[in-house]
């Protein structure tokens, strides 16, 4: 997935990369495993639209694809989408910096898939797209 530097990360994600976070209370919780899974499954896929994955685990800890967050980026997540310590959420974030979708429950990497490409700005990106 792609990933984003480390000065002000949180900002510099908005309308650049689209975001799904996914707030959990422990890794132990069997949703969070199961949406890890599905979403580790759908990288490339993930990366090729622009996705940045942010995990939130209890009251704070997370990473922003896979480098630590601060307690404060952690604080202003979980402000920023209304989810507590004790909450499992999926959230979709538009490269717009808007909330797309969220879901209490875990989403299949498809499902978040096709939402990303029924947004009307994802066809114009896939022709702006290099050929490999």
């Amino acid at each position: 997935m792609a990933s984003a530097g480390n000065d002000g990360r949180l900002t510099k994600l908005r309308g650049r990369l689209r975001q799904v976070l996914v707030f959990s209370p422990s890794v132990a919780v069997v949703s969070y495993s199961w949406q890890m899974a599905t979403l580790a499954e759908a990288g490339a896929e993930l990366a090729e639209r622009d996705v940045v994955l942010l995990e939130v685990r209890g009251a704070g800890e997370g990473t922003l694809d896979g480098d630590p967050l601060t307690p404060e980026e952690v604080r202003q997540l979980r402000a920023e989408h209304r989810a507590g310590a004790a909450d499992f959420l999926v959230v979709l974030v538009g490269k717009d910096g808007k909330e797309r979708f969220r879901s209490n429950a875990p989403v299949p990497a498809a499902r978040l898939l096709g939402l990303i490409d029924a947004v009307p700005l994802r066809p114009r990106e896939t022709h702006e797209q290099p050929a490999p």
